[in-house]
């Protein structure tokens, strides 16, 4: 037997005692007792086998297309309608103070 069948046997046989021993009712170190067990080896092996059934894994997630809408040309101004019936085109790269400026003289209007 190589040593990963060793390991395996091992971990098997550990992951048997702490099932039996939570259906037992019995504490640890009365479990351990009663099975001619070394209570800190127990408890290695139920750390170390709870580890291993809580171990993260990695699966694989479909991808799929997902339509998108065409975002409007940056040629194409931003258009504010006013109560008036006015409107202001705004382009790319306008000067906000001008923008300001403009809003409250029509304001005032």
């Amino acid at each position: 037997m190589n040593r990963k069948e060793i390991n395996k046997q091992r971990r098997t046989q550990w992951a048997n005692h702490i099932e039996s021993w939570s259906g037992s009712g019995l504490s640890q170190v009365e479990y351990c007792r009663k099975n001619n067990l070394k209570s800190s080896r127990f408890t290695y092996w139920k750390k170390a086998l709870a580890k291993i059934k809580h171990k993260p894994a990695f699966i694989e997630v479909p991808t799929m297309k997902i339509p998108t809408r065409k975002a409007p040309s940056q040629s194409e101004p931003l258009k504010l309608m006013l109560d008036s019936g006015m409107y202001i085109e705004i382009n790319d790269g306008f000067n906000q103070d001008t923008l300001r400026s403009i809003i409250r003289t029509l304001r005032d209007l």
